[in-house]
């Protein structure tokens, strides 16, 4: 018999309890007042340019009756007492007992909202719409169940004695859509992603833009997966292409600039003299074209294609901020003025330079060692640390970067 499911109980609740008091606002903000025995206090509102009357009174009532106003659980009208002026208190209502009411993360969704007073009478007319306005201040902490804001109390009748009629403002708990554990008001059926088809191409393009958690300061960073079809069709067996590690034609929105040694790919550069860059940014795949002056290579480059963007090469040999042994690093200005470094912190590199044809016999012994295809996909660490001790065999620098020396 298999495993059976937890019971679930159902959550006890309980609505708060109806109450009336006449109460002194307290003169700290630290300091809250009961409302007699009911689940609403109050203080000084948060607001310190506003008015705050001396005294008030708080009719908290049944939770029936705030229903009738669109309200759940908790109803209140409050006014200034006579000889006391209006202005603003802080509500703070109790909901902890009544949070798991309706499940869907119920107490998240609490606000606290004003409604004519009329919707709060027993005796309230049908066509009275309650159209309750949720308080800007409103606020609920999940940790305490505590709903509050900052609720405006109507200046007292001049003339009024303490038994006269008070000019009063009503107030309900309104359960919204939205909360601080989501939403549940429609999904847009609006597209999540954006694609189009590359002109002349016909290559098909798509893009998944990617959740950011926001930064404390500064710009937010954007990630995004990127598709196109063109990339697969580039994928022969010539340059033994491989998929990335989102799957083939995908790629993450990943900026780097690194150099090309290898040019059989690419007509335009085969047997060139002069370093070959290539630099991918923003959904810009390109090479860099040299457009410093005199012959020298860099340190002014631009994208093929696009000479708007501007690309510096820092070299220093004698100050490398990155271990590089040619102290190289970049600064990449793009058309709209955002700045991007690349290489500019220190990271892993081995303290070596090789020829490019170093780097090509490297690059044809991975290829023999672990052929592309069902080698790639099968390759365990051990083969792949195994052929890198062979291949990297008379060169114990790159083993030891690889912590295999």
């Amino acid at each position: 018999m298999g495993e059976q499911p937890p019971e679930w109980t159902r959550p006890k609740v309980v609505w708060p309890k109806p109450g009336l008091a006449s109460v002194k606002v307290p003169e700290k903000r630290a300091e809250m007042t009961d409302i007699a025995d009911t689940a609403v206090s109050l203080g000084r509102p948060m607001d310190d340019q506003a008015d705050v009357p001396s005294a008030v009174v708080v009719d908290v009532l049944p939770p029936g009756v705030a229903r009738k106003a669109s309200g759940v659980g908790v109803g209140l009208t409050i006014a200034a007492q006579a000889g006391s002026r209006g202005g603003k208190v802080n509500l703070a209502v109790d909901a902890s007992g009544s949070g798991a009411a309706y499940g869907g993360g119920f107490l998240g969704r609490l606000r606290l909202a004003r409604v004519e007073t009329r919707a709060l009478e027993a005796t309230a007319v049908k066509d009275c719409m309650p159209n309750p306005v949720v308080l800007e201040s409103s606020h609920v902490d999940m940790a305490t169940g505590i709903v509050s804001a900052d609720a405006e109390v109507p200046e007292a009748p001049v003339g009024a004695s303490k038994e006269g009629a008070l000019t009063e403002a009503g107030y309900v708990l309104l359960s919204g859509a939205t909360g601080v554990g989501g939403t549940f008001t429609a999904t847009p059926l609006s597209a999540t992603g954006s694609w189009q088809v590359g002109i002349g191409s016909g290559s098909f393009e798509y893009t998944q833009p990617l959740p950011i958690a926001p930064t404390a300061v500064g710009t937010t960073p954007s990630a995004e997966l990127l598709y196109s079809s063109a990339s697969v069709d580039g994928m022969t067996s010539a340059d033994n292409s491989q998929a990335g590690e989102f799957g083939a034609g995908w790629q993450l929105n990943q900026a780097s600039i690194d150099q090309i040694y290898d040019t059989a790919s690419d007509g335009e550069f085969i047997n060139s003299s002069a370093p070959v860059f290539r630099i991918m940014l923003n959904g810009q795949s390109s090479f860099l074209v040299d457009r410093t002056p005199g012959g020298a290579v860099g340190p002014d480059f631009a994208l093929r294609g696009d000479t708007r963007w501007n690309v510096h090469l820092e070299e220093n040999p004698d100050d490398s901020p990155n271990g590089d042994t040619a102290g190289r690093w970049w600064r990449v200005t793009t058309p709209e003025g955002s700045v991007y470094h690349f290489g500019s912190n220190r990271a892993l590199t081995v303290a070596a330079t090789y020829a490019p044809s170093e780097h090509q016999v490297f690059t044809n012994a991975w290829r023999q060692a672990i052929p592309y295809g069902a080698g790639t996909r099968t390759a365990s660490r051990a083969q792949i640390e195994g052929a890198a001790r062979q291949i990297y065999s008379d060169y114990p620098e790159i083993l030891r970067a690889l912590g295999l020396g």
